[in-house]
């Protein structure tokens, strides 16, 4: 089965028009032990909820992995949007 590395915005931009919460699952260098959230300078629009993870498997992107629903378990932080 093909998964595809596109995720639609739809979802987002329907959960933020109605209210709910907008959640984000990070790994890697956008980790708080990274200081990823200080050097996108977004500090002040998401709030730490606790540690997660989630299956997935990650591919060396270069710069930065990237990831895609897998077998294996990322492990990462839960951040809600504001």
């Amino acid at each position: 089965m093909y998964a595809s590395p596109y995720i639609s915005a739809r979802p987002l931009l329907v959960g933020f028009m109605s209210g709910l919460p907008i959640w984000l699952a990070t790994y890697g260098t956008l980790m708080r032990a990274f200081g990823g959230m200080d050097r996108l300078g977004v500090t002040d629009q998401v709030s730490f909820v606790q540690a997660c993870q989630f299956a997935g498997v990650l591919y060396d992107l270069g710069q930065f992995p990237g990831a895609v629903p897998g077998d294996r378990v990322v492990y990462g932080e839960l951040f809600r949007l504001h």
